[in-house]
């Protein structure tokens, strides 16, 4: 009986140390993780409770810590008021939307902050951001039927636009644009193989078409040197000669002039002498008309008479 009390003491002394080492651990934990308040405002809010997990981007960065009901809210406010606690190691950028989510059909409920409008600043503790209520059942199960109508729409418009025939059409087209593909591939490979078979054999004449190309082109620039060197010695002939031109040209200005001068000089002469002629050509016309005046000296034959 001793033993069995001293077995059973030392169980009930187990227990309480793990029970006490979980609390101790629960307490240390909660005092280690530093949070601040978000609130969120809903209309509706389905199976939403406390310690209900607050993701971002899928990852846990938060929970719910309370959940408060306002029967006649103001004009305009919502019904419910969700307490989020946020780590702090985590900002929420303004602008962010609470939203409420499951995990698959029957998973967990979770409240999801969708941050695609959000900003770069982030938001104060106690701030109040807005919440998309969640779909109910009865939304749900409408919009699936709807989604189910809309698909049976698709399935009879596809029905009747006998889209199995036209994919038919379609496969049977891509079949002989493959086909032809493959020829055009064949012929492809077989004017390669044409191609490098010519190459292969016209090599040794485009090399020797080249070497010739490079002969003329080297002698073609000998004999440009050899005209530039003629054209060179050809130009200073040419200046020569036409230093000499001008040379002439010079003495044949001397001679023109002298001519002119020696021109003038002999019309001079000529004048004197067409002069002379003049005079002694009316000096014997006087006389053949007139001898008497050889002897008398007077100018007519009455005068002497008297």
């Amino acid at each position: 009986m001793h033993e069995k009390w001293s077995g059973q003491a030392l169980v009930g002394a187990f227990v309480l140390a793990a029970l006490f080492f979980f609390a101790w651990l629960l307490l240390f934990q909660q005092d280690e993780v530093e949070r601040y308040e978000i609130v969120a405002e809903f209309n509706t809010i389905n199976n939403l409770s406390e310690a209900t997990q607050v993701k971002l981007r899928g990852f846990t960065i938060g929970q719910v810590l309370d959940v408060t009901f306002e029967p006649q809210p103001a004009p305009g406010a919502a019904y419910f008021r969700v307490v989020m606690g946020i780590r702090k190691e985590y900002p929420v950028p303004a602008g962010a939307i609470a939203e409420i989510r499951s995990s698959g059909l029957v998973g967990d409920t979770f409240i999801h902050l969708d941050v695609s409008q959000a900003t770069s600043s982030a938001l104060p503790a106690g701030a109040r951001i807005k919440g998309r209520d969640a779909l109910g059942m009865k939304e749900l199960v409408a919009s699936l039927t709807e989604m189910a109508h809309k698909l049976g729409g698709a399935g009879e418009s596809i029905r009747r636009a006998d889209l199995g025939y036209k994919l038919g059409r379609l496969g049977d087209s891509s079949h002989l644009v493959a086909s032809s593909l493959d020829q055009v591939a064949q012929s492809a490979d077989s004017l390669l193989v044409a191609t490098r078979v010519l190459l292969e054999t016209m090599g040794p004449g485009v090399e020797g078409v080249l070497a010739g190309l490079q002969m003329s082109a080297d002698q073609l620039n000998t004999t440009m040197q050899h005209a530039d060197t003629l054209v060179v010695g050809s130009q200073q002939d040419v200046r020569q000669s036409l230093q000499s031109l001008r040379q002439a040209v010079a003495r044949l200005d001397q001679v023109l002039q002298r001519v002119d001068r020696m021109v003038a000089y002999k019309e001079a002469e000529l004048d004197s002498t067409l002069t002379n002629l003049h005079a002694a050509s009316k000096a014997v016309r006087e006389i053949s008309e007139h001898p008497w005046k050889l002897i008398t000296g007077q100018g007519h034959s009455g005068a002497s008479n008297e």
